[in-house]
């Protein structure tokens, strides 16, 4: 669940859905305006991939089986013949027809040109925050974003229908979603022009044409496949929004605060800038991802409309986990998996000597872990015969940080001597984030030793899963990570 807002009060446009909290305003969007969305889809998308398939149609299954089989002797075994041919790349095909046709050059001037609103200095920063908190990133995507994703009926419908998550693919599919995301994410240069963020982002409009007439042909010829009017168009601009939305406004306002991250405000600003820019690529309305404000607001009208798991839902959504099941990094565990570690983690706090879950941590390869304890940092194993053998770290006040990386957000600082701290301003909820202070192992397991400068209480620890390395953060001080061994 998200965090409470324990002094708000109810009020009839108070809304609650699945945990999250909002005011409804007359901005976000009705029932009647989602419906209008779900039968509206990319018109020129649809139109170039028509165009295209007259240049170069698209070979079928039995096509390909009846080519293959020109290959094999009558005994079975493969002649030596040419190279099979590699799929159409539409992208390519795009590219090379654009002067001869006035639908694909329509489509290719309108993906090359840079729309007024795109600010580059913006979204090589927007690209900069998807890396500042990748690890929470990719964690809320997964679990949040697309396992999340799931629970929206009409989505489900359309995603059983391509096979893209059964239990086969699933984790093949979410490596593909990954690539994407690091492609559109890796440099400027990517997402530019003739980059392959840009190139993969013009692929997947027109693979989401593809899709869509690939359906309704379907759905034409035998109508209980699948009911346009009741799930709308396949892959419709409400659909394409809510994608969008849940790579950015869920991440950023449900995800991130659910792992103790809050972005400031210029962050948030240029995130949604990156993927209201990513939207215009792909085809989907971006003016819903025009300010902060709006893209907030679809996400809100989304949770609460939109979210309504089925049967299939369930089914789709135990596939992922099924295919992250013991894998690294998170070693998910689905149900009561034997012989599987799952790390210790903190769920509820008690007293005031942890302020989030992030203030525990466990090793997976060891019996080991880590908490906070005011200024210092336990870091408590258990040996061979059973004896529990505890370690102290705390901040030294000339320690410098191990990196030092210049940010928009917060510019440099000269160092200052010895005995000085630097640090930033203090942080508001909504304008904050977690940086990590340079530590070292100075107390000895009997807690002798104390520190005699003045430290701030720990706010988060981290350990590897072999166990061999501690971060440990301190609210508004730089990076350092100490070995535990």
């Amino acid at each position: 669940m998200a965090w409470p807002k324990l002094f708000s009060k109810r009020r009839q446009s108070t809304c609650t859905a699945w945990g999250y909290t909002f005011e409804v305003t007359p901005q976000h969007l009705t029932k009647d305006d989602t419906a209008k969305m779900k039968m509206q889809f990319d018109r020129l998308g649809e139109t170039a991939l028509d165009r295209l398939n007259i240049l170069c149609p698209a070979k079928t299954r039995m096509q390909q089986t009846v080519k293959a089989s020109k290959g094999l002797t009558t005994d079975g075994v493969r002649q030596s013949s040419s190279p099979q041919q590699p799929k159409r790349d539409l992208y390519v095909l795009l590219r090379d027809h654009a002067l001869a046709d006035e639908a694909l050059g329509q489509l290719w001037t309108e993906s090359n040109a840079v729309p007024s609103w795109v600010c580059w200095e913006q979204i090589e920063r927007g690209q900069e925050v998807f890396y500042r908190y990748g690890g929470p990133a990719l964690t809320g995507l997964a679990f949040q974003s697309l396992l999340g994703g799931m629970g929206a009926t009409r989505v489900v419908e359309t995603l059983t229908r391509t096979g893209g998550f059964s239990t086969n693919v699933a984790r093949h599919r979410l490596f593909e979603t990954t690539q994407y995301i690091l492609q559109c994410t890796r440099d400027l240069r990517s997402i530019q022009p003739g980059g392959a963020g840009h190139a993969s982002s013009i692929r997947i409009r027109l693979l989401h044409a593809a899709v869509r007439q690939k359906i309704l042909g379907l759905a034409k010829k035998n109508p209980e496949y699948y009911d346009v009017q009741k799930w709308g168009v396949p892959i419709n601009d409400l659909d394409c929004v809510a994608t969008i939305g849940t790579f950015s406004a869920t991440l950023i306002w449900l995800s991130f605060p659910r792992q103790g991250i809050w972005l400031r405000r210029k962050e948030i600003e240029d995130y949604i800038a990156l993927f209201r820019y990513i939207a215009y690529l792909t085809g989907t309305p971006h003016e819903f991802f025009e300010t902060p404000e709006t893209a907030k607001m679809i996400m809100q009208a989304l949770l609460r409309d939109e979210i309504n798991p089925s049967a299939t839902s369930q089914i789709l959504a135990n596939n992922i986990l099924n295919s992250l099941e013991g894998q690294p990094p998170t070693r998910t565990a689905v149900g009561g998996s034997q012989g599987l570690d799952v790390s210790l983690v903190l769920e509820t706090v008690l007293g005031s000597t942890a302020s989030s879950i992030n203030a525990l941590s466990a090793a997976v390869d060891i019996p080991c872990v880590a908490f906070c304890a005011g200024s210092t940092a336990v870091l408590a194993e258990i040996n061979s015969g059973l004896r529990l053998n505890q370690r102290f770290f705390y901040a030294k006040p000339d320690a410098l940080p191990a990196q030092v990386t210049p940010s928009y957000y917060n510019p440099a600082t000269p160092t200052k001597p010895p005995g000085s701290r630097a640090y930033i301003n203090t942080p508001t909820k909504d304008d904050s984030i977690l940086t990590i202070a340079s530590f070292d192992n100075n107390l000895d397991s009997c807690g002798k030793g104390k520190p005699s400068h003045r430290s701030r209480s720990l706010t988060s620890v981290a350990l590897t899963p072999s166990g061999k390395y501690l971060a440990i953060g301190e609210v508004r001080n730089s990076t350092s990570i100490p070995e535990t061994v």
